[in-house]
This record gives C-alpha cells, structure tokens and sequence, in this order.
C-alpha cells in the first residue's frame, strides 16, 4: 500500500451523479505468438446486435427493446466504442456486440448484462440495488438507516429525509423519520391494503458537511403471506437493531487505500470485504491519492465491487477506501434464532420465536447472539486477510486476546439471566395441613391446594 494512503478522512463525493449510463466495448489487435502486442484498433464494423437479431440493447424487467439490432455505435477514439441511454429505475439490461473485424470473416458477437440502477429524482445514483425485506399489504414496515463516516464514527446528518417510490417509480411518501440514538433512524411506512404489489425503491437523502448522501434499496410488497420475509418484521429488525449496538465496532470497519483486484476485461475490480456500509460512502483512486474517480464507474455496495465505464490500462492501480460491515443482516438474524432456541432448552422447556419471546428474556438472547458473533470474528482471525484489519500478525495477539475477553464477559453475563428461566414462571402448587383433633385418639387432617400462574 503507498505511503500516501494514510487515514486522512476527507469528503470527496466519488459516486457519479447522471441521468444516463454509458456502455462501452474496447476492441484490440495483435498476439504475443507472431511478435505484436495487443493494442487498440478499429474494427471494420461494430454495432449493437444480438446473433438472432432480435435486439441490441434490450431491458429484462421490463421486456423492452432499448436500441434494435443493428444499431450504430460512437467510435470516440481508436479502438473504443460506446453508445448512451436513459436509465430505468430498477430494470437489468442485456447488450449485444456485433464484431466484424474484416468484411469477409464471421462476426464474433459479446454479451453482457448490466444493472440494476436506483433513480433518485431526476438523478441517477450508479449502484446496484439490493432487496432488503418482503412485506404484506395492510401492514407496516418498519425501516432502519445508520449514519457513519467512512471511519465508523456514528453522526447525526443536518437533515434527513426518507422517499419511497411504487413499481412505476412514483413517489408515496416523503417524510421525515424519527431519531432513534445517534446516527439511527427509523420510519414506520404504512403500506395500503390496496397498495400496488411489487418492488418499491426506498432512498434516504441526508446531508453531511453540506453534502447530500443517498442510501438506497428495494423492498417487495406483496398479497401472499408466504413470501413474506420475517428477517424484516417489527420485532426481528428491532432485535437485530440492538445486536448490531452490541458490535458495533464490527459493523463499521474502515479501510483504507486497499488496492482493488482487476479481473480480466480491466472494468470490474473487486475488493476484500463484501456489504459495504452505504451512509459511509467510498472513495476511489487511481495510482495515487491526489487522483479521485469522481464519476464513470459503478458500485455494488453489497458484494464489494466497482465497475468501470472505460477499460483501464495494466499499468494502472485502482485503490478504494471503504467502510464495511463484519455480518450481514441473515447472519445476525440466524444468531437470533440460535439464541431463542437455546432459551427454549433451559428449563422450563419453552417454543418461543423472535416474534413471541417475552420482553424479559431479550437482553438474554441478544447477549447470546453477540456471543456467538464474536466467535466467529475470532475464527476468521485465524486466516491471513481478515488479520490485516487489525493490523496484521504483530498486533494479532491484542486483537484476539481483546475480542476473547468481550465474548467472556457477553457469556458471563448471558449465563446469569438464563439461569433466572428455572425460578419460573411455574404453576406453584401449596399444601397446608390443619391438625384437627376430635375423639381421643382419633385425629383427621384435611389440604388446601393453592394454585396460582
């Protein structure tokens, strides 16, 4: 890593802001075998088209043929070809090359997919959206957002709003969500028996260092029970709310100057930690760090990518500074569970869920579950990339021995409130006896039986 990526948290903006998306092919020449290097050329033709001419560039969901087959593309510079259109709020697209490379050979011809992009506003944010939760109409959602800096540090914004957009991508609702502790923020959305079944974007704008953010995702809603997702009912997300309190730290981990990996086509460059915290933003460099990428790339926040409009050369270096979270939304919800369950075992033997468990035994299961995180955390700590987060194999030992004894202490204290289940509540029954005497000799007892829940 290059010295000149140290901590520095500046504020640099690095996702580009646009109304279109612009995809690109570069086209080489040459091989190593006959003495040439590859390089840019241009071809004798190349246009948008499919092999069985069906489209150029077509959307999935929606079907839609965005340019036909056959369409011209712009030949900018040698060797690159490009063409522009209008982003679609939550569609996927497929592109179709036709490459001709003299009049007379067969036509090579490359596929690709691309999206999907969340729009905001006549703006559009180049991620890749992610579905967070299926809800029923007629119920209510229950939405979180976390505000960090990109070095972990939870900030209340100077204003924060929240949109939510139906499948045809008008707005329902704006409004103002409520405070929750700082830099956490909850809306209670209403959602309509008659609301319109399916995905629905939600957009948090909030603004920090008069800069305006976006965290952005989808949720489904719709009339089958059955496919709703209890990981994003009220009582899971507020569990997994306060869990997430308890690892905080781990839920917003810094990372700076990481020199991303290149995969073939020099475009998509991946980095170590997938589930990137949103709020925290990235900051993007190219060899050094008076350089920022501003604009021309994607993000896939959850996976941990970013995908360049142009082809980068080989000589150059893709460095990011990032902010990502240790477990994601099901594994927590699976320690959850795991913590219920072995609250059922202990006597008296219950079969309690996330969604029926009495309010007493919650901080019980939380601690368990954040027991059980830390386990893991300490497991991945035996292997290579997960150590450098901590500073690697000198500092290893502190981090070990200092996560160790929190885990010690979140089972110390789990233990004293899961023995407390055994003083009850149990159906108590009472005996009093009465010694009543009559003849001599003779004696007769009769019992009261108290019984109380």
């Amino acid at each position: 890593m290059p010295e000149s990526f140290d901590n520095e948290k500046s504020q640099e903006k690095t996702i580009s802001i646009a109304s279109k998306r612009k995809i690109s092919l570069d086209y080489e020449i040459g091989c190593e075998s006959d003495g040439s290097k590859p390089g840019p050329a241009n071809a004798y033709s190349i246009t948008l088209a499919s092999e069985d001419g069906s489209y150029g560039l077509k959307s999935v969901n929606p079907s839609e043929i965005i340019y036909a087959s056959g369409t011209a593309v712009d030949n900018p510079s040698t060797g690159l070809y490009e063409k522009t259109f209008n982003i679609t709020p939550g569609a996927v697209y497929t592109a179709s090359w036709k490459i001709m490379r003299t009049a007379s050979t067969a036509p090579l011809y490359e596929v690709e997919q691309l999206g999907p992009y969340s729009q905001i506003e006549d703006k559009s944010i180049r991620a890749v959206a992610t579905t967070k939760g299926t809800y029923k109409t007629g119920t209510t959602a229950y939405l979180f957002l976390k505000v960090t800096k990109i070095g972990g540090d939870a900030i209340d914004p100077t204003s924060t709003n929240i949109t939510i957009r139906d499948p045809s991508n008008i707005e329902e609702v704006l409004d103002i969500p409520e405070k929750l502790a700082l830099g956490y923020y909850l809306y209670e959305w209403e959602i309509d028996k008659g609301a319109d079944l399916g995905q629905y974007s939600i957009i948090w704008s909030y603004t920090v260092d008069d800069v305006e953010e976006f965290e952005y995702y989808k949720v489904v809603v719709t009339e089958d029970v059955e496919t709703v997702n209890s990981i994003y009912n009220k009582r899971a997300t507020v569990l997994r709310t306060a869990l997430e309190r308890r690892l905080e730290c781990a839920q917003c981990i810094p990372i700076y100057g990481e020199q991303a990996k290149p995969t073939i086509d020099y475009k998509r460059y991946d980095l170590t930690f997938p589930n990137w915290n949103q709020t925290a933003g990235i900051r993007v460099f190219r060899n050094d760090r008076n350089n920022i990428i501003q604009d021309s790339l994607d993000v896939n926040f959850f996976n941990g990518y970013i995908t360049f409009d142009n082809k980068m050369t080989v000589y150059d270096r893709i460095y990011v500074d990032y902010n990502f979270r240790w477990f994601d939304d099901e594994e927590l919800h699976g320690y959850l569970v795991d913590a219920v369950n072995s609250i059922n075992m202990a006597p008296p033997s219950s079969t309690y869920t996330i969604n029926t468990l009495p309010d007493s035994m919650t901080t019980a299961v939380i601690l368990h579950a954040a027991a059980e995180a830390l386990r893991k955390l300490l497991l991945c700590l035996n292997f290579q990339q997960p150590r450098q987060i901590f500073g690697g194999d000198d500092k290893l030992s502190d981090a070990f021995s200092n996560i160790d004894t929190i885990k010690k202490n979140y089972e110390e204290e789990w233990k004293y409130w899961f023995d407390l289940k055994k003083f009850g509540p149990y159906p108590r029954i009472a005996v009093v006896s009465t010694p009543e005497y009559t003849l001599p000799g003779g004696r007769s007892r009769w019992f009261r039986y108290l019984f109380s829940n």
